[in-house]
């Protein structure tokens, strides 16, 4: 509802803004002997133990560093010998990718998903309980139109950037992952809000982050503090993933610097 008590609907297109999909050793070895048996072509970076981290740090620090350039695709998974992060506790890096293009270039998330299974094939095969707690993928949501159409009203140009954490075990990271305490930080914990499985095998992913950009005006906040409180708490979340991921989010960074609700 409007200031003006007017009600509108407000329609957004998600766009993928980032992902990284980590998984067992077993499962993407496993998975590449198959592929290769079958002839399906499967490229693939190697990481070596030892660099690992510092090549991720890298690759996406100078991502971070571009300003709304064409899609860069950081792609990278496991040796032959099925490297390890962070001292076994990411599990192996099989995609990771962050969208740089600016908002107008960018194409929907199920166009941008099949793009990515081109090279990464396991990308459409591989079911939650094969990734590790450390995976995730962030949304970002863009206007598309209001109906009925309201197109001098600022208030509903907000966009939203939301994450999602894509493995079943997330709720036990705080047993299995040390380095990246989701369950004892509070910013971090889902707080009872985990994906659930309906009957119709549907799985419904909730977002543990969020940031915000020209979100203005009483029109998306209740005058109640619960609203802000749940937004600085979910930016907080967010924030917090990325720098213990050591993740450099071209998106986040843009909303945190252009945002005057925090």
């Amino acid at each position: 509802m409007l200031e003006d008590g007017d009600t509108v609907t407000q329609y957004y297109v998600p766009y993928l803004s980032a992902i990284q999909i980590y998984t067992n050793k077993s499962v993407v070895a496993s998975r590449n002997r198959r592929e290769d048996s079958d002839g399906v072509e499967f490229e693939s970076d190697s990481w070596s133990e030892d660099s690992s981290s510092d090549n991720l740090s890298r690759s996406l620090s100078n991502n971070s560093s571009k300003a709304w350039e064409d899609a860069v695709s950081e792609d990278s998974s496991c040796d032959q010998e099925g490297s390890w992060l962070r001292d076994n506790k990411l599990g192996c890096l099989y995609l990771q990718y962050t969208e740089m293009a600016s908002p107008y270039s960018r194409v929907p998330l199920a166009e941008k998903i099949d793009e990515l299974a081109r090279s990464h094939p396991a990308l459409l095969t591989l079911k939650s309980v094969d990734l590790s707690p450390a995976s995730w993928m962030a949304v970002s949501w863009y206007p598309i139109y209001t109906v009925p159409c309201r197109n001098t009203e600022k208030d509903l140009e907000a966009c939203f950037l939301t994450y999602h954490t894509l493995s079943s075990s997330f709720e036990d990271c705080a047993m299995e992952c040390d380095d990246i305490d989701i369950g004892n930080d509070p910013h971090c914990s889902i707080q009872g809000e985990k994906c659930k499985e309906k009957n119709s095998g549907h799985v419904s992913l909730l977002p543990f982050g969020l940031a915000t950009y020209k979100m203005q005006g009483d029109i998306w906040l209740n005058p109640e503090p619960y609203d802000n409180e749940k937004i600085s708490y979910l930016y907080s979340a967010a924030d917090s993933w990325l720098k213990q991921l050591n993740v450099h989010h071209h998106d986040f960074n843009f909303f945190t610097l252009h945002n005057n609700t925090l």
